[in-house]
C-alpha cells in the first residue's frame, strides 16, 4: 500500500475499522497467503474494501517471494479493493487528492498484474474501470479492448457483453472531449471513434444486462455525431424486438424528446399501435406502447404550447390522453397512466387559463382531480408532488385562477376560494387568499353603511385565517393577518390576538436570522435571485405585527405601552415610511391619539418610496380649480403655466396627495414630451415626476374615502402615472413590484371603483408586466427553457386587463372614451396589444402573438382596424399563422362587413397561408387560399376603389404563387397561365415581387418556362410563348431578347433556306426591339449584329455602327468593373463578329485581323473562335493575293 494512501486509511474514523482481530490461519502464527487473499476478497465482496487493503497490507513484505499466481492474485485483489475504496472516499466526500492518489494505486497494482499474466482478461478489465473513472478514456479504451481481444477465446458472452459496454463507455468518453473542443463542426476522427463504439458496443446489445445501456450510449453517440437519425433506426428497431422493456423505451423517449424527433417517433408510435392491436399482442405489450404513444402526444402538445399554438396543443393533449387511458385498462399500468391522463387535463387547464376562459380552466382541473386525487398531493415543504411537461400543476393553476380576481373581483374571489378550501381543507394559502377576500369585502360593505354584513364577513375571514395558520403557520404573514382581523375588525379576544402577533415576530425573526444580510458577500442561497425581495418581505410581516401590537395597546387605551411597539415597527421595511412613525411623532409630543387605529396596512410585498418628513398640521383642502386647471393645462402642453399654479399649493398641502399628483404628472408629461423631442432635461423633469408621484402615491394611503378634487382616483392614479415614469426611467422592476402591490391593495380600501378607472390601471399594469417581462427575457440566455417569473404574471396582467376592457363594452364595441376620462389622459390600446405581442415573440410564442392581438381587435372599433391588422400582419408575415389570425378576423366581417381595410388584409393572409400550405400540404390545398386571396382582393376594390392598386399587387402575388406551385408539379401549362394572369393584373407585381418561397418574380416564371422548349429544342413553342409574353409586355427586353434567340436557332435549324431566312429576318426585328429598349447594352448590340453577320448578311453598314457601338459603350464600362464577366465576353464578341463582318471586304483585311485579335484579350480568351476566323482570313490573303497575281499576269500578256 503506498505512504498516502495508508495514511488516509489511518484517517478514516474509528468505526470504519474492523471490531475485531484480523484472523489467522488455525493453528499457526502467520496465515497462508492464500487464506488472507480469500479472507480479503470476501471482505471486498461484502463492501468492505478497507478491510480488505488492511488485510492485502500483511502480503507486503513477502510480495517478492510469493509465487506468479499468487502474485498475481494478490496484485489484481489489491487493485479491486484500492478501486472500491476510491469509489467509498468520493461517494464519501473524501479529497480531490486522497480520491486521486488511491486511483494511481489501484492503476499501479492492475498493470503489475496484467504483466504477471498478460493472457488474463481481468485486469485489463478491471484498469478500464479504473480509467474511466479517473477520465483518462483513451487509455481506459486501450485497456478494454485488450480484454475484448482476450476474451475472445472464452465463451462467456455475458462477460464480453460487460466488457464491451465499459470499453463503449471510455471510446463515448473520448468522443464527449473530442466533441467538446471541436465546437458545431463534427470532424473525421469523431466520426471514427463513433462507428468505433458501435461496432465494439455490439455484443452489448444483445445482452440482457447490459442492452439498455448500451443503447443508450448508442444513441448518445449519433447525437454527438450529428446524425441522430442512426440512432432513431437503431433504438426503434430495439423497443420492436421487446416491446415491454420498460427501460429501452423510456430510452428511446428520452432519445426522441432530446433530439427534437417527437414527430417521427409519433408516426412511429401510432403505426406500431395500430400493428399491435391488428395482431392481438400481449396486453402489456400494447400497454406500453400506448403509454409512450401518449407520452410523445404530450411531448407534441407541450412543443405546440411552448410556441403559443394552443389549438394545436389542446388537439395533442387530447390524444395523449386516450393513449393513456387505453393504457390503464391494464390493472398494472392504471394507476400511473391514469395520472399521466390526469396531467393533460391540467395542461388542457393551462392552456385555458392562457386563452382567458377561467371557467374552462377550472373544469379542466376537475376533470384532472377526478380521474387521479393524488394530482394534487403536496409534500411537507410545500412542493408539489406532480406536474406536466411546462411544469404547470393542479394546485399552481388553482391559485393562477384565483389571481386573476384581484382588483375589482373580490366577490368573485370569495366564492371561488370558499370553493377550492372546500375541496382542499388543508392548504394554508387558500384559507390565507379565503381570509384576505373576505376580509377586504367586508371593509367594503362596511363603508358603505351594511355593518352586519361586514361582521358576518370578518368572522368567516377570521375563521379562515386561524385555518391558515393551523395548515401553514410558518408564514409569518398569515400569522400576523390572522391576529389583525382581532385587532382592526373584531376588537376582540386581543390575549389571543397578542399571542398570534408575538408568534409572526418570532417565526419572522428567526427566518431574517437565516438569511444572509443584504450587503453580505454570503452565498448560502445561491439558487435564490430574489433574496432581497423575500428579505422585504419578511420584515414587512414582522414589522406590521409590532405596529400592531401598538394599535392593540391603544385599542386598551394605553397609548405609552404602544410606543415601544411602534419604536420596534419602524426598524422593519418599510421603516420610516411606516403609519407608526405618524403614532411615534404624535405620541412622543403627547397628543391624543383617537381611536388608535391606523391605516390597514398593505396586505403585499412593499416598495421603497422616498418621502419627505410630513407637516403635522393639514391645511384646508386646495381649490377645486386650480387642481383641474393645472392638470388641463399639463395635458394641452402648457408646461409653464401648469407649474404657475401648482407650485405655491405644495407649500401647504400636508397630507393631501392631490397637489403632489398634480405636479407629478405634469413633471412626468414635460420630460415625455422632451423626450419625443429628444431635448435636453427630460430626465431632470422625469426625476421630479418620480419624487412627487411617490409622495402622492404614499400619502393617498391614509385617505379613508375619496380627494376632494379627484374623488376615488386618487387611490389610482399616482401609482398609473408613477408606473409609466418607472418605466422611462429604466426600473421596470420597481414598475412591476408598484402594479402587483397597488393591484392588491386596491381591494383592501374597501371601495368600489368605477368600472373605467379599473380598466385602465389594468391596462398600465399589463403595460408593466409586458415590458418587464420583455426586459428579462432580453437578458436571459438563448437556450433558457424556464421562462422568467415576469412572464407568467405578465400574461395574467394582459388577460385581466382583457377582462376588464370585455366587461366594460358588455358584448360590443369598447367605447375608450370614459377610460380617458378616467385618467385624464389618451389610453392607447394598440399600444397595449403591440406590448402584448412583442412580449410573445420575445418569449418565441408566435402563435400567442397573433392570438393576443386578436383577443384585442374583438374589442376594437373601426377606427383601430387599421393599426391592430398591421400589427397583426406584421407578426404573420414574419412568423407564418395565417390560418390564426383569419380565425380572428372572422367575428369582425359580422361587424364591419362593408370595410375595405378588412377585406385587404383578408386577401393578404388567404395570400400567406396559401404560401404556407405550399411549404406544409398537409395544412390544406394552397390553390384553394389563393382563390380566397383573390375573391377578397376583389371585394376589397368594389368596396373602396382606392385600393386597387395594393389589392392587385396582392391579387398578382397570389397569381405568382399559383404558378410556382403549378410549376413545381411540372403543370407548365397552368403555370403559364397563372404568370400570364399575374402579369395582366400588375405589373410591378409580376415583375419586381418575389415568391418567398422560391425568391423569383411571375416573369422570371415565364423567363423559366422557355427552358423545357429550348433544351427539347422546341424553338417553335418557345417562340410562340415569348411572342405571347411580348404582347402581353411590349416594353420588355428580356422577352424580345428571348424571342430574337428563339427564332434565330429556329433558323439555323430549319432545313429550308426561305424557311431559314424568314426566321433570321424575324430574329433581326425581335433583336432590334430588344436593342433599342436598352441600347447601352453591349450584349443586345452584338446579339443583333450577329443575326447578320452571320445568317442574313444584309445589313453590313448596320451590322457594323452596331458592333463599333458595342466596343464603344463597353470599354469604359469594362475599364470601370474588370470583374465582370458577362460584360467582358460581350464586348470580347463584339470585337470577334466585327473582324468576321469586316472580313467580307478584301480591302480591310488587315483590319479585321487588329479586330480578330483584340478580341482574344477577353474572356474566354484562347478558348474563343477567334483562332478559326484567323485561318479563316489568312487564307483569305492567301486568295487575294493569288488573285492579284493572276490578273498581274493577265496585263502583261494583254501588254505583249
Amino acid at each position: 500500500m503506498g505512504t498516502f494512501s495508508f495514511l488516509c486509511l489511518l484517517l478514516l474514523p474509528l468505526a470504519c475499522q474492523g471490531t475485531q482481530s484480523q484472523p489467522k490461519a488455525r493453528g499457526s502464527k502467520e496465515a497462508h497467503p492464500s487464506t488472507i487473499l480469500l479472507l480479503a476478497r470476501n471482505k471486498l465482496e461484502s463492501g468492505q474494501p478497507q478491510e480488505a487493503l488492511l488485510l492485502l497490507d500483511k502480503l507486503r513484505p513477502q510480495q517478492d517471494k510469493l509465487d506468479p499466481v499468487t502474485r498475481f492474485r494478490w496484485e489484481l485483489l489489491y487493485g479491486r479493493s484500492y478501486l472500491a475504496f476510491t469509489r467509498h472516499l468520493r461517494t464519501n466526500g473524501g479529497s480531490a487528492l486522497s480520491v486521486q492518489a488511491n486511483y494511481e494505486d489501484a492503476k499501479t497494482h492492475l498493470l503489475t498484474a496484467s504483466k504477471l499474466m498478460p493472457t488474463d482478461p481481468r485486469p485489463f478489465k478491471v484498469l478500464a474501470e479504473t480509467y474511466k473513472d479517473m477520465g483518462r478514456y483513451r487509455e481506459g479504451a486501450e485497456a478494454g479492448l485488450r480484454a475484448l481481444a482476450l476474451l475472445k477465446k472464452r465463451g462467456d458472452s455475458g462477460e464480453k457483453a460487460r466488457v464491451a459496454l465499459l470499453t463503449s463507455e471510455n471510446l463515448y468518453g473520448q468522443l464527449t472531449q473530442q466533441r467538446r473542443r471541436e465546437g458545431n463542426k463534427v470532424s473525421a476522427a469523431s466520426k471514427d471513434l463513433a462507428s468505433r463504439i458501435y461496432e465494439v458496443i455490439d455484443p452489448a446489445l444483445g445482452f440482457e444486462d447490459t442492452r439498455n445501456r448500451a443503447y443508450q450510449l448508442y444513441a448518445w453517440t449519433s447525437q454527438w455525431v450529428g446524425d441522430p437519425a442512426e440512432g432513431f433506426g437503431v433504438l426503434s428497431d430495439a423497443v420492436r424486438e421487446t416491446p415491454e422493456n420498460l427501460g429501452l423505451q423510456q430510452t428511446f423517449f428520452n432519445f426522441l424528446l432530446s433530439t427534437r424527433k417527437v414527430g417521427d417517433g409519433l408516426e412511429f408510435y401510432r403505426k406500431w399501435a395500430r400493428e399491435l392491436a391488428r395482431d392481438s399482442a400481449s396486453p402489456k405489450a400494447q400497454a406500453i406502447v400506448q403509454f409512450y404513444l401518449g407520452s410523445a402526444e404530450a411531448a407534441l402538445g407541450d412543443a405546440l404550447r411552448r410556441e403559443g399554438d394552443l389549438r394545436g396543443a389542446g388537439a395533442a393533449f387530447e390524444r395523449a390522453e386516450r393513449a393513456f387511458l387505453e393504457a390503464a385498462k391494464l390493472p398494472a399500468f392504471a394507476k400511473n397512466s391514469r395520472l399521466r391522463a390526469a396531467l393533460t387535463h391540467v395542461s388542457r387547464a393551462d392552456l385555458a387559463i392562457q386563452d382567458g376562459k377561467l371557467e374552462e380552466g377550472q373544469k379542466e382541473l376537475a376533470k384532472a382531480y377526478d380521474l387521479a386525487p393524488e394530482v394534487a398531493q403536496v409534500d411537507p415543504n410545500g412542493i408539489d408532488h406532480y406536474f406536466d411537461g411546462a411544469r404547470k400543476t393542479y394546485r399552481g393553476l388553482l391559485f393562477r385562477i384565483g389571481s386573476r380576481f384581484v382588483g375589482g373581483g373580490l366577490e368573485k374571489a370569495l366564492n371561488y376560494w370558499r370553493f377550492v378550501t372546500k375541496k382542499h381543507p388543508t392548504w394554508g394559502p387558500a384559507w390565507n387568499n379565503l381570509g384576505l377576500s373576505a376580509r377586504d369585502l367586508g371593509v367594503r360593505y362596511a363603508r358603505s353603511g351594511q355593518g352586519e354584513k361586514a361582521k358576518s364577513l370578518w368572522e368567516e375571514s377570521y375563521a379562515a385565517y386561524k385555518k391558515a395558520v393551523q395548515y401553514s403557520g410558518d408564514d409569518p404573514r398569515i400569522v400576523n393577518d390572522c391576529g389583525l382581523m382581532l385587532v382592526y375588525h373584531l376588537k376582540r379576544d386581543y390575549p389571543e390576538a397578542r399571542r398570534l402577533l408575538h408568534k409572526a415576530i418570532e417565526i419572522g425573526q428567526a427566518q431574517l436570522d437565516e438569511l444572509p444580510e443584504p450587503d453580505s458577500s454570503d452565498a448560502s442561497h445561491p439558487g435564490d435571485p430574489n433574496l432581497s425581495e423575500r428579505r422585504r418581505r419578511i420584515e414587512e410581516a414582522v414589522g406590521d405585527a409590532w405596529q400592531n401590537l401598538g394599535v392593540l395597546e391603544e385599542n386598551l387605551g394605553h397609548p405609552q405601552k404602544a410606543l415601544p411597539f411602534y419604536r420596534e415597527a419602524v426598524k422593519f421595511y418599510p421603516y420610516k415610511r411606516r403609519a407608526a412613525a405618524r403614532k411615534i411623532l404624535s405620541l412622543e409630543k403627547g397628543k391624543k391619539s383617537g381611536s388608535g387605529l391606523l391605516p390597514l396596512p398593505r396586505v403585499t410585498v412593499g416598495l421603497v418610496l422616498p418621502r419627505r418628513p410630513a407637516d403635522l398640521w393639514l391645511d384646508p383642502p386646495l381649490p377645486e380649480e386650480e387642481i383641474l386647471k393645472a392638470l388641463q393645462l399639463a395635458k394641452e402642453g402648457k408646461f409653464q403655466e401648469a407649474f404657475e399654479r401648482i407650485s405655491p399649493l405644495l407649500k401647504k398641502a400636508g397630507e393631501d396627495p392631490e397637489p403632489f399628483f398634480a405636479a407629478g404628472r405634469t413633471s412626468l408629461l414635460l420630460a415625455q414630451s422632451l423626450m419625443q423631442k429628444r431635448e435636453r432635461g427630460a430626465r431632470n423633469h422625469l426625476a421630479d415626476a418620480i419624487d412627487r408621484l411617490e409622495q402622492a402615491h404614499e400619502k393617498s394611503d391614509s385617505l379613508k374615502k375619496g380627494g376632494e378634487v379627484l374623488g376615488l382616483r386618487i387611490h389610482v392614479l399616482p401609482a398609473y402615472d408613477l408606473c409609466q415614469a418607472y418605466i422611462l426611467n429604466g426600473e421596470p422592476d420597481k414598475a412591476m413590484t408598484l402594479a402587483s402591490r397597488q393591484l392588491l391593495h386596491l381591494d383592501s380600501l374597501g371601495l368600489e371603483f368605477p368600472k373605467p378607472l379599473l380598466a385602465a390601471f389594468f391596462l398600465r399594469a399589463a403595460d408593466v408586466g409586458a415590458q418587464k417581462a420583455i426586459a428579462d427575457l432580453s437578458k436571459a440566455p438563448r437556450n433558457s427553457k424556464a421562462p422568467p417569473p415576469s412572464l407568467e404574471k405578465a400574461r395574467t396582467w394582459n388577460l385581466k386587463a382583457l377582462d376588464s376592457l370585455k366587461e366594460w363594452a358588455a358584448g360590443g364595441t369598447l367605447d375608450l372614451g370614459p377610460l380617458e376620462k378616467a385618467v385624464g389622459l389618451p389610453v392607447d390600446l394598440v399600444r397595449y396589444a403591440r406590448n402584448w405581442k412583442n412580449m410573445e415573440l420575445w418569449a418565441r410564442r408566435p402563435k400567442a402573438a397573433i392570438s393576443a392581438i386578436g383577443k384585442v381587435l374583438a374589442l376594437a372599433d373601426r377606427s383601430l382596424l387599421p393599426p391592430l391588422l398591421t400589427e397583426l400582419s406584421q407578426v404573420v408575415a414574419k412568423n407564418g399563422g395565417a390560418e390564426d389570425a383569419l380565425r380572428f378576423l372572422e367575428p369582425l366581417e359580422k361587424r364591419f362587413a362593408k370595410d375595405a381595410n378588412l377585406a385587404w388584409y383578408k386577401g393578404y393572409f388567404y395570400y400567406i397561408l396559401g404560401n404556407e400550405r405550399r411549404m406544409d400540404p398537409k395544412k390544406g390545398s394552397p390553390l384553394e387560399a389563393y382563390q380566397k386571396a383573390e375573391q377578397a382582393l376583389v371585394q376589397c376594390t368594389r368596396l373602396n376603389p382606392g385600393y386597387k392598386a395594393s389589392a392587385d399587387y396582392w391579387r398578382a402575388m397570389a397569381q405568382t404563387g399559383m404558378g410556382f406551385y403549378y410549376a413545381v408539379a411540372r403543370r407548365n401549362k397552368e403555370a403559364k397561365k397563372a404568370w400570364f394572369q399575374a402579369l395582366a393584373i400588375s405589373d410591378k407585381a409580376a415583375t419586381t415581387g418575389k415568391d418567398p418561397l422560391i425568391s423569383r418574380t411571375a416573369k422570371l416564371g415565364i423567363l423559366g418556362l422557355g427552358g423545357p422548349f429550348f433544351r427539347s429544342r422546341d424553338f417553335d413553342g418557345g417562340i410562340a410563348l415569348f411572342e405571347e409574353a411580348t404582347k402581353a409586355r411590349p416594353g420588355d427586353v428580356d422577352f424580345w431578347n428571348n424571342l430574337g434567340l428563339f427564332l434565330r436557332e429556329a433558323g439555323r435549324t430549319a432545313r429550308n433556306p426561305q424557311k431559314a431566312k424568314a426566321y433570321f429576318e424575324r430574329a433581326w426585328k425581335a433583336y432590334n426591339r430588344a436593342r433599342l429598349l436598352e441600347p447601352r447594352n453591349v450584349r443586345l448590340l452584338n446579339d443583333t449584329a450577329l443575326i447578320d453577320v452571320y445568317y442574313l448578311k444584309e445589313h453590313s453598314k448596320d451590322s457594323e455602327d452596331l458592333l463599333r457601338q458595342a466596343i464603344k459603350v463597353g470599354k469604359p464600362a469594362f475599364a470601370r468593373n474588370k470583374k465582370d464577366q458577362v460584360l467582358e465576353e460581350a464586348l470580347g464578341d463584339a470585337y470577334m463578329n466585327l473582324g468576321v463582318l469586316l472580313m467580307r471586304d478584301p480591302a480591310r483585311l488587315d483590319e479585321a485581323e487588329a479586330a480578330l485579335k483584340k478580341s482574344l484579350a477577353f474572356y474566354p480568351h484562347g478558348r474563343r473562335a477567334t483562332k478559326m476566323h484567323l485561318r479563316k482570313l489568312e487564307g483569305l490573303r492567301k486568295e487575294t493575293s493569288s488573285d492579284k497575281e493572276e490578273k498581274g499576269k493577265v496585263r502583261e500578256k494583254g501588254k505583249g
